[in-house]
């Protein structure tokens, strides 16, 4: 072997490592933000499902009642919470202080979001034709259901803890 092609080996495998860790970093990344799509989209699965359990009972007769604790529930939620924005709001009964101080300023702004979840991390949907008796209505969800039963009044959808 010549000399110069002695030298310039070692720069080969230096070139090899930084290539191989971009490989490994770029990888990471994707692999996390695939993830974060995935969190995202059981958010909206589960919302989905919810929904669908208030479109059965307001399908159904009156006086029917359809239960939601066979939902699965998110990975990462440990309470979920439903509003009444035409009730008076006593958010003494959400364990979770930033949930309920995120749900009192949302609330008093104006917004239609009446589902919230606490975990890991703050999120909200909406879901129509929910009545509650007393507002908000709170499940810790540790057990690994929501357990709320929703009944029909022939008017409208109540939602009440089981």
């Amino acid at each position: 072997m010549k000399r110069g092609q002695i030298l310039g080996q070692p720069f080969i495998y230096l070139f090899y490592i930084i290539v191989a860790v971009l490989v490994l970093l770029i990888g990471a990344k994707w692999i996390a933000g695939v993830i974060d799509s995935g969190d995202s989209v059981e958010y909206s699965v589960f919302i989905s499902d919810l929904e669908g359990k208030v479109d059965q009972v307001y399908s159904d007769n009156y006086g029917s009642v359809v239960y939601a604790n066979s939902i699965s529930i998110p990975s990462g939620i440990d309470e979920i919470c439903i509003i009444d924005h035409s009730l008076e709001q006593d958010f003494s009964s959400v364990l979770d202080e930033t949930l309920a101080t995120y749900m009192n300023i949302t609330s008093s702004h104006g917004s239609s979001d009446n589902v919230y979840f606490s975990g890991d991390e703050l999120s909200y949907g909406f879901i129509p034709l929910l009545v509650l008796e007393s507002s908000p209505l709170c499940d810790v969800t540790f057990d690994g259901s929501f357990d709320v039963k929703f009944f029909n009044n022939g008017t409208e959808i109540i939602a009440r803890l089981i």
